[in-house]
């Protein structure tokens, strides 16, 4: 799973390295989360914080809504040598401690639900 700041292994680092500069480059592109950097500016939203140009939510990431790093992230987290294949609810639990976006736990259910592995396993049971 891509965690950020997680120093395991170089291949992880440069990995978490990567979908970081991604994300922050999409949050200065993503409109709402733009719009959410400048009221945490103002001092008028409790929950964000703006740290060294990063938006965060409770301490997590703000993933922007950019589907390709979206993906990125659930397919890496979903189909990770470490994880195998969880179910959205255990995907979920992993990925919301380190990351948030606005319907975040629906976009994980649907992509777990289109997992070709994950329904061949089902049909055998």
């Amino acid at each position: 799973m891509i965690l950020p700041g997680n120093s395991a292994s170089l291949a992880t680092l440069q990995i978490s390295s990567s979908i970081m500069d991604k994300i922050k480059e999409g949050q200065q592109k993503d409109p709402k989360l733009l719009k959410l950097s400048k009221k945490v500016e103002e001092g008028s939203t409790p929950n964000f914080t703006l740290k060294e140009g990063v938006l965060k939510y409770k301490r997590r990431l703000c993933v922007p809504k950019i589907d390709e790093v979206r993906k990125e992230l659930l397919k890496e987290s979903h189909e990770s040598t470490l994880s195998t294949h969880p179910d959205s609810t255990k995907m979920y639990r992993d990925l919301k401690s380190h990351y948030w976006w606005s319907g975040m736990k629906k976009d994980i259910a649907e992509f777990v639900a289109q997992c070709l592995t994950c329904q061949s396993v089902k049909t055998e049971h």
